[in-house]
Order: structure tokens, then C-alpha cells, then sequence
């Protein structure tokens, strides 16, 4: 972004028609100023029965100058779309000045070194632990129905509602 104190060089075109392409804008501004910008980011609009949203364009400007010649030029140039409406475009100084930066590709966020963690110690104790917790282990006696019936516990509840059932 621009450093502190740095004069801005971020503007926004407002009131651009909503049928308005991209593309078609674009080559607008690069016919004067092809070489004289570094960000460029296009909001087109839309047309709906209710309402209309307009279009709008943010530029980033390399040098004040440049920006300063970009809004004598645009500022309150007519368009006018198909139906015969025309559309004064407004040249303000962008709210925010700085300028989102570039997205990471995907290649340069992948993960360099797989399987790392298979190879952790922290990991391998961590699995040798699962292990162990997990292996069922083979009682040493088997278990025959009357030593089950022995380990059944009578809570006072349950004797409540035996004797209230007899």
C-alpha cells in the first residue's frame, strides 16, 4: 500500500452505465493512460426491474500526476447506453487507499513437504499409545452366565419398582 503521508493515488469512477463491460472501459483508459496505472478493479452493474446498480471502476494511479490528468479527463464525461440514458461519470479520490495485494497461487501454497508428520516423534508415540488402548485383550477365564447375574448391581430404584410391580 502507500506509505504514510504519501500523497493518494487511488480513484473511483462512479455513475458508469450498468451495461457498461469491462473490457469496453478498460480500453477507454488505456488509449491515454495504459502505462500510467498498476491496479485496476471493475464493479459492473446490473439491471433489474426494481432498481439499478451502477458500475464503477477503482484505479490505482503510479504517480499523483498522472491521476490528476486521469480526473480532468473523466470527470463528468457522458455516457449513454442503448435506450438513450446517459450517465455522468463522477471522479472521487477512493475512501481507502491502499490496494489489496496479489492472491498466492495455488502451487506456491501447497504443502512442500509431505508426510512430514509421519515421520514426527511426538506423532509415532502418539499412534503407539492409540494402539495399545485400542488391542482387546482375551479375558484370562471364560465367562459363564452366573458370574454375569452376580455382577448385576440393584440400585434402591430399581428394588422400588421391582416390589411396586409384584
Amino acid at each position: 500500500g502507500p506509505a504514510a503521508g504519501a500523497p493518494p493515488t487511488k480513484i473511483l469512477v462512479r455513475n458508469l452505465p450498468p451495461a457498461l463491460q469491462e473490457d469496453a472501459f478498460k480500453a477507454q483508459v488505456d488509449e491515454k493512460y495504459k502505462d500510467g496505472y498498476n491496479w485496476f478493479r471493475y464493479w459492473k452493474g446490473k439491471v433489474a426491474q426494481k432498481e439499478q446498480v451502477l458500475s464503477r471502476a477503482y484505479i490505482n494511479f503510479r504517480s499523483p500526476e498522472t491521476m490528476g490528468e486521469f480526473c480532468k479527463d473523466f470527470q463528468g464525461h457522458t455516457y449513454a447506453d442503448d435506450k438513450g440514458a446517459q450517465y455522468i461519470a463522477r471522479v472521487q479520490l477512493a475512501p481507502y487507499q491502499k490496494i489489496p495485494r496479489a492472491k498466492q497461487r495455488l502451487r506456491d501454497r501447497r504443502n512442500n513437504n509431505p508426510n512430514r508428520i509421519q515421520r514426527d516423534s511426538d506423532y509415532k508415540r502418539f499412534l503407539a499409545r492409540l494402539e495399545e488402548s485400542c488391542t482387546l485383550k482375551a479375558p484370562s477365564e471364560p465367562v459363564t452366565v452366573e458370574d454375569e447375574q452376580a455382577a448385576v448391581i440393584v440400585t434402591p430404584l430399581m428394588a422400588y419398582l421391582k416390589r411396586k410391580s409384584d
